[in-house]
């Protein structure tokens, strides 16, 4: 897939150690790991909007 965008982002120094400690136990690249975990966390996002159109629907 090709990439089109570049995000910068400032953490804290010992939230970067964690991703960091993460990434390095699956084995993975820090940008790697960090693209996974976005496109985790934007698939629970689209299950919750799902859920909200049903909840809505379904009182209606």
């Amino acid at each position: 897939m090709p990439r089109n965008a570049h995000i910068h982002l400032v953490v804290e120094t010992n939230f970067l150690d964690s991703l960091k400690d993460e990434a390095r136990k699956k084995m993975l690249t820090l940008s790697e790991f960090c693209r996974l975990k976005l496109q985790t966390n934007l698939q629970i996002d689209r299950i919750e909007n799902k859920l909200d159109l049903i909840i809505k629907h379904g009182s209606k």
